[in-house]
């Protein structure tokens, strides 16, 4: 049976370098290993080329004859899946100033896209290239499949900031020139049997190229800045301290000014002082989070102290007491999960108890290690009694599935005795059913005997008979 033609588009757009180019100019991606280096990417890209020799399913072959199923643009040379030359594009870029939620908004866009385009609207939604997809995946499944979705996660651990550089771009050169494009995330969305126009899905059909951009790029003289690096810091340098910004703020932008003009101590020497300001500062946002029962303060305050690079390496003495807080506030988890319905919840606060070392950071005089330790130890005795039960458990269902099979005595008498030995009321069906297997075998047993007796008696009368006989025939 022939297969039915591909309709591709006249005029194929590139989702990298928006180059417009016909379908039958496209480039395939080598897959020999000796094929590598390519002229626009480099050496650890394979060779991209427009094919003479194709498999009998339409692959293409490369120069050592291997086939091929990947495709490339003939301008840029990076990837483009073949759902790009059967679907018209629809380009979306998502702009904003950094920091504020661009990556998390696309997570949760395409997660509700996901679940509700087919069931409200008709259309099929699905990845058009799940490699170019996989760092946004990775950004839903932190959003909403977190294994510790009920712990408090800083948002620069949950999704990584969108950099000016990295993952999210690829680099192409053109001669002594280099460019680099934002990596797009490719969808493809056709309609469904659901939809009214299910019988033209071709006209219908789009390819959904996103782009997650950092916001820095969205920020006044950006073009400048790529150029003159550090002029633009210097003049942002003077207009934070004319504007008397705050001394994080200052002291964030000192440390690219350290960065870039690494040969000028100066700039080492003002962080540091900076950075004595902002540690006092922190201890009266520490009172002023602590006294007012501010989580959401804590949280941030604890970031900035863990994920900063300060001079000296990580301020101790602000983190011990975060960790003191932390530790008082855990027993007080701990204390309520031992004295409510649902103790379990205790060996969470306990496993959280032991991450933070208290014996490094609360004095052995402190009252609440005496607290503490009373609560652990009804949760050990706790857990005992839940071992106990579960191996009580254990030995029911094994004497159970034995009297179930039909096992010998001697291992239902093995497994009774396992039950036995806990001390515990055997439930009533249970012993029931094991006695009655007892007597069953006792009377089997007995009425065995009962028939030895009866043959051995009989076998003695025939013999006493036979004796006697023969006495009587001798006389």
């Amino acid at each position: 049976m022939t297969p039915a033609p591909l309709k591709l588009l006249t005029r194929v757009t590139c989702p990298h370098c928006w180059t417009g180019f016909a379908p039958e100019d496209i480039l395939w991606i080598s897959t020999h290993a000796d094929l590598r280096g390519d002229p626009r990417l480099g050496l650890d890209h394979h060779q991209r080329f427009l094919p003479t020799r194709f498999t009998p399913e339409g692959d293409a072959l490369d120069a050592k004859g291997f086939p091929c199923v990947n495709l490339a643009c003939p301008y840029c040379h990076l990837g483009v899946p073949r759902a790009m030359l059967e679907m018209e594009p629809f380009f979306v870029s998502i702009l904003g100033a950094p920091s504020c939620g661009k990556s998390y908004y696309l997570a949760a866009l395409i997660w509700e896209l996901r679940r509700i385009l087919p069931g409200s609207f008709g259309l099929s939604f699905g990845d058009a290239d799940p490699v170019s997809n996989l760092i946004l995946s990775e950004y839903e499944k932190a959003l909403f499949l977190n294994g510790n979705a009920d712990q408090p996660v800083p948002l620069g651990q949950l999704i990584r900031k969108t950099e000016l550089q990295g993952d999210l771009y690829d680099t192409v050169a053109f001669g002594n020139q280099t460019v680099s494009y934002p990596r797009p995330f490719l969808f493809w969305l056709r309609p469904n049997e659901c939809h009214p126009n299910m019988t033209s899905p071709s006209a219908l059909s789009r390819v959904l190229v996103l782009y997650d951009n950092a916001g820095e790029h969205c920020l006044p003289g950006r073009a400048y800045a790529e150029q003159q690096p550090l002029q633009q810091l210097l003049k942002e340098h003077r207009r934070l301290a004319l504007m008397r910004a705050p001394i994080r703020d200052r002291l964030l932008h000192l440390r690219k000014l350290q960065g870039l003009d690494a040969v000028n101590n100066v700039w080492a020497e003002e962080a540091r002082a900076y950075e004595q300001v902002r540690l006092r500062q922190l201890d009266a946002e520490i009172d002023n989070a602590l006294t007012g029962m501010k989580p959401a303060a804590v949280a941030r305050v604890w970031a900035e102290l863990q994920e900063t690079p300060w001079t000296g390496g990580p301020p101790q003495q602000q983190i011990q007491r975060l960790r003191l807080a932390f530790l008082r506030q855990i027993a007080g988890e701990l204390r309520a999960a031992i004295h409510g319905p649902t103790p379990e919840k205790a060996i969470n606060a306990r496993a959280k108890w032991q991450q933070l070392h208290p014996e490094a950071i609360l004095p052995a005089s402190d009252p609440l290690w005496g607290s503490v330790r009373h609560d652990l130890e009804v949760l050990a005795k706790y857990e005992d009694r839940k071992l106990k039960e579960l191996e009580f458990q254990t030995d029911l269902a094994h004497l159970e599935e034995a009297m179930r099979v039909g096992a010998n005595t001697e291992r239902h008498r093995e497994l009774w005795n396992a039950v036995t030995n806990h001390r515990r009321a055997i439930p009533r069906k249970v012993e029931e059913r094991y006695y009655s297997l007892v007597t069953e075998r006792n009377e089997k047993r007995n009425s065995r005997d009962r028939i030895v007796v009866a043959v051995v008696f009989a076998v003695g009368m025939i013999a006493m008979l036979i004796f006697l006989g023969w006495l009587l025939f001798r006389k």
